[in-house]
């Protein structure tokens, strides 16, 4: 809320938080009343991508850890119930790739790419050595 500047005033505060929320890219609050409408509590939800990268976080402790394949499995669940994360997608194929389980990556690779309208295109020297990043159909990453 610090960030938010709270006013005085009437129902300013609610307009604050639908416009910082849509200005940061994160879905819009969710408000639950009681039946009486006594009270209400207010669910401000993360950012996809913030999801995305608490998740990859926790797997790559499980991987550090020796726990591949929990890794593994905690990436493409996450994956799984965002399916239009590029960054989870990305992740997720890079581990199967790895793997050298091409179909897996494609299984990835092809509903993103359907799902998104874009590709996932191969990184390079020129991209800073990312693996994998996201352009639009027709267009490169290149300048």
């Amino acid at each position: 809320m610090k960030e938010l500047r709270p006013a005085e005033g009437h129902n300013t505060d609610v307009s604050k938080i639908f416009k910082s929320m849509e200005d940061n890219g994160s879905p819009p609050p969710r408000f639950d009343f009681d039946p009486d409408h006594s009270y209400f509590r207010v669910t401000l939800p993360a950012h996809p991508e913030y999801i995305a990268i608490a998740a990859l976080r926790d797997a790559a402790y499980l991987k550090a850890t020796g726990d591949e394949e929990r890794a593994l499995a905690r990436t493409r669940e996450d994956w799984e119930a965002h399916p239009t994360s590029a960054l989870l997608a990305a992740s997720l194929i890079r581990e199967y790739v790895e793997r050298q389980d091409l179909e897996a990556a494609r299984d990835v690779h092809d509903p993103f790419r359907r799902e998104k309208g874009t590709r996932l295109r191969r990184g390079g020297s020129r991209d800073g050595g990312r693996l994998f990043s996201r352009t639009a159909p027709g267009r490169t990453n290149h300048p």
